[in-house]
C-alpha cells in the first residue's frame, strides 16, 4: 500500500495520496461462515507522502492509519462518501488497490479434487479506472485493471515496471529516505539522461565575445554588417567604432565587471556601443527608451551601474545617478580621436557580459547577470542550429532591453551575416511587416510567438517574402491551429523553429522543428536541447519524473547564468546542484513544468507553464 501511495505520487505530482481499498467484512455477517457471496467493502484510504521521510516511517504511519480506518469497515462506501464534502455522482476516488496474501486459485486447492476442477479464475467489473492487485508473501502476483478508454496498454506497463522497481528499490533499503527510492529502472534513466543530455560535461568557451567579431573583421572586412535606413556599416568599420568606444571608455576607468547602461535609440549605431564595452571589460546593462520610470529607477537603484552611454536629449529623462555619462553627440570628438586597434583589456570568459532585468510580473525586476563564456557558447551554438551563412540577412526585431535581442545581433555577426535594424516607429501590422522584409530581403526573422500567431492569422491574403528561409519564435507557447495554418499557406522552403529558454539560460536551451510531423498533436513541442545544454525533468522526489509525467525543468551547462545581481539568497535558491546529473554543475530552476520524451516520441512537451 505504501509503495502504491509513493508511486501515485510520482505520477501524480501530489503529496496528498487518496485511493480506495478492499477489506473482508464477511465476519461482521452472521452465518456468513455458511454462506456464499462476496462480502467486502471498499474503505477510502488517505495518504500523506513526505518525500523527505524514510520507507519505514511512512509504513508504520500508514499502518497505524490503517487500524483507525478499519474500525469503519462495516460502514458502505456510500455512507462513507456521505460524509465528505463531496457530493453528487463524484466518487472519493477511481484508484484501487487490494492485497490479497494468496490467490483465489491458490485458496481453493485444498478443494480441487473434490470439485474436479482444473484452474479457478475470478473475473470482475469495478467502478475504478485503475486497480491494482497484489497477491501473495515471499512470491508476489500483481495485475492491474484498467480502464481501456482512458489508459493504453503501454502506460499499464510502464506502471507495474514502476511498481516492481520501486518495490525491489525499498524492499533492499527500506531505511531510505522516499527520495533515494527510484522508482524508474536503471536503464530508463539512463535513456532518459542520454536523451536530455542531463550527464554530459560541457567545457565553457575561454575566448569573449568581441573576440569574435574581431576575427570576423579580419576575414570579411568590407562585408556589410549593419544596415538600417539610413546607414550601411562594414565588419572592418563596425570593429573600429567599438574599438573606439571601448577605449574611451578605458580613459574613465572601465574595468572588467563595471557595469555601463545603454539607453539608446534602436539604431545600426547602437551595436558598436554594445561591443565597445564588452572590449572595455565592462558589461552592458540594456534599458529601453520606452521604459516606465518606475522601472528605469529600480534598475538605476539596483545596478548602481558606473557609466551611461545615452545622448544629450536622452540624458534628461533619467533620473538623478552617480554614474558618468557618456553622450555620444556630445562627446563624439573625443571618440573619433580614439585609436582603432583592438584594446587589450584583462577581461575573461568569466566576467559578465551583460545584465538584463527580468519583467518583474512576479515581483520587482531582476538582474540576470551573463557571462562572456555563456554568451560565447549560445552565440556559437545557435549560429550552427539555425545554420547562419554569410549571405543571411537578419532581421533585428527585437528591443535590446530583451535577450531575444542577444539571438539577433552576435550569432548574425559571429556568422559573418547582415545585420537589419528594424526601425524604431515601424508599424508592426502583418502587411507593413511582410513587405519591409521583402524590401529588406531578410532571409531570417526572430519573432515573439505572439507576434508570429498575428502572422500565421494572416497568411490567407499575405505573401511570405521570397527570401525569407527561416522564422524563429519563442517567448511563449506557441498555438498548434496557428502552427497547422502556417503549414498550410507558408511555402515549404520555410523552416520554422520553436525554441524556449528562461533569460537565466541565456536565451534558449531547447528547439523544435515545426514540420507537418511533429504538430499532429493538441500541444507545440518544445524539441530537444541545445547541444551543449544539460537539462533534467525532475519532480517533489528530486528524481526524474517517469515519460510523459510532468516535472519541473532544470537547466545547466555553459549558458546557464552566473545568478541574480545582488541577490545572494535567490541564486542559490534557483541556481542548484542536482545529485542525479552526477557532476558538479549548476542547474536553474524553471518553475517550468515539462514532460520527458517517450520512446514513442522524442520532442520535449510543456515549458512556459510555470512563469
Amino acid at each position: 500500500m505504501g509503495i502504491w501511495a509513493i508511486l501515485l505520487s510520482h505520477y501524480t505530482g501530489r503529496t496528498d495520496i487518496l485511493f480506495g481499498a478492499t477489506a473482508s467484512v464477511r465476519h461482521f455477517i452472521p452465518d456468513s461462515q455458511e454462506n456464499t457471496g462476496l462480502y467486502i467493502n471498499t474503505l477510502p484510504v488517505r495518504i500523506r507522502i513526505d518525500p523527505g521521510q524514510s520507507l519505514v516511517e511512512l509504513v508504520s504511519k500508514i499502518r497505524n492509519d490503517w487500524e483507525q480506518v478499519r474500525r469503519f469497515q462495516h460502514m458502505p462506501l456510500a455512507e462513507i462518501q456521505a460524509c465528505s464534502p463531496l457530493k453528487g455522482s463524484q466518487q472519493l476516488s477511481e484508484i484501487y488497490f487490494s492485497y490479497d496474501y494468496q490467490s483465489l486459485d491458490q485458496a481453493m486447492i485444498p478443494y480441487k479434487h473434490v470439485l474436479g476442477c482444473k484452474d479457478i479464475m475470478l473475473l470482475e467489473r469495478t467502478p475504478a479506472v485503475m486497480f491494482l492487485t497484489v497477491q501473495g508473501t515471499d512470491e508476489l502476483v500483481i495485475s492491474i485493471e484498467y480502464d481501456l478508454r482512458k489508459f493504453a496498454a503501454d502506460t499499464i506497463k510502464q506502471i507495474l515496471l514502476h511498481f516492481q522497481t520501486c518495490l525491489n528499490s525499498g524492499a533492499d533499503a527500506p531505511d531510505a529516505r522516499l527520495t533515494d527510492i527510484p522508482i524508474l529502472p536503471r536503464e530508463e534513466q539512463d535513456r532518459i539522461a542520454q536523451t536530455l543530455h542531463t550527464r554530459k560535461r560541457f567545457s565553457r568557451p575561454n575566448s569573449c565575445i568581441h573576440h569574435l567579431l574581431e576575427i570576423q573583421s579580419s576575414l570579411n572586412p568590407s562585408i556589410k554588417a549593419l544596415r538600417d535606413t539610413h546607414k550601411q556599416i562594414t565588419y572592418h568599420r563596425l570593429n573600429a567604432l567599438a574599438n573606439q568606444v571601448g577605449r574611451f571608455l578605458l580613459s574613465l576607468g572601465a574595468a572588467p565587471e563595471k557595469k555601463v547602461m545603454v539607453f539608446l535609440p534602436r539604431t545600426a549605431d547602437i551595436i558598436p556601443v554594445l561591443f565597445g564595452i564588452l572590449k572595455s571589460g565592462c558589461c552592458y546593462i540594456p534599458v529601453d527608451l520606452t521604459c516606465p520610470e518606475e522601472r528605469l529607477r529600480h534598475i538605476l537603484a539596483d545596478a548602481e551601474p558606473d557609466f551611461i552611454v545615452t545622448t544629450a536629449p536622452w540624458l534628461k529623462k533619467i533620473p538623478a545617478t552617480h554614474a558618468v555619462p557618456v553622450l555620444l553627440d556630445r562627446d563624439r570628438p573625443s571618440l573619433e580621436k580614439m585609436p582603432v586597434t583592438n584594446p587589450e583589456t584583462l577581461v575573461t570568459a568569466k566576467n559578465a557580459a551583460y545584465i538584463i532585468y527580468t519583467s518583474g510580473s512576479t515581483g520587482l525586476p531582476k538582474g540576470v547577470v551573463i557571462e562572456h563564456g555563456s554568451l560565447t557558447s549560445f552565440t556559437k551554438t545557435a549560429t550552427e542550429l539555425y545554420e547562419i551563412q554569410p549571405d543571411d540577412r537578419i532581421l533585428q526585431f527585437a528591443s535590446i532591453s530583451f535577450d531575444a535581442s542577444v539571438e539577433e545581433i552576435f550569432p548574425a555577426l559571429y556568422a559573418g551575416a547582415s545585420l537589419v535594424i528594424k526601425p524604431q516607429g515601424l508599424v508592426q501590422t502583418p502587411k507593413e511587416f511582410f513587405s519591409y522584409c521583402a524590401e529588406e530581403q531578410i532571409t531570417i526573422a526572430d519573432l515573439p510567438t505572439a507576434y508570429w500567431h498575428m502572422l500565421a492569422d494572416t497568411l490567407e491574403t499575405r505573401q511570405v517574402p521570397e527570401k525569407l528561409r527561416l522564422v524563429i519564435i519563442g517567448g511563449e507557447a506557441a498555438d498548434p491551429k496557428r502552427v497547422e495554418k502556417w503549414h498550410r499557406h507558408a511555402p515549404g522552403r520555410v523552416r520554422l523553429i520553436n525554441t524556449y529558454g528562461p533569460t537565466e539560460t541565456t536565451v534558449a536551451v531547447t528547439f523544435a522543428d515545426l514540420d507537418q510531423n511533429t504538430v499532429k498533436t493538441r500541444e507545440v513541442p518544445i524539441g530537444r536541447p541545445f547541444p551543449n545544454v544539460n537539462l533534467c525533468i525532475l519532480n517533489h522526489f528530486l528524481q526524474p519524473s517517469p515519460p510523459g509525467v510532468d516535472g519541473e525543468l532544470y537547466v545547466g551547462g555553459p549558458q546557464t547564468a552566473r545568478g541574480y545581481l545582488n541577490r545572494p539568497a535567490l541564486t542559490q535558491e534557483r541556481f542548484v546542484s542536482v545529485a542525479y546529473a552526477g557532476q558538479d554543475t549548476s542547474f536553474f530552476k524553471t518553475r517550468d513544468r515539462s514532460s520527458s520524451p517517450s520512446r514513442a516520441r522524442s520532442f520535449l512537451r510543456g515549458g512556459w507553464t510555470g512563469r
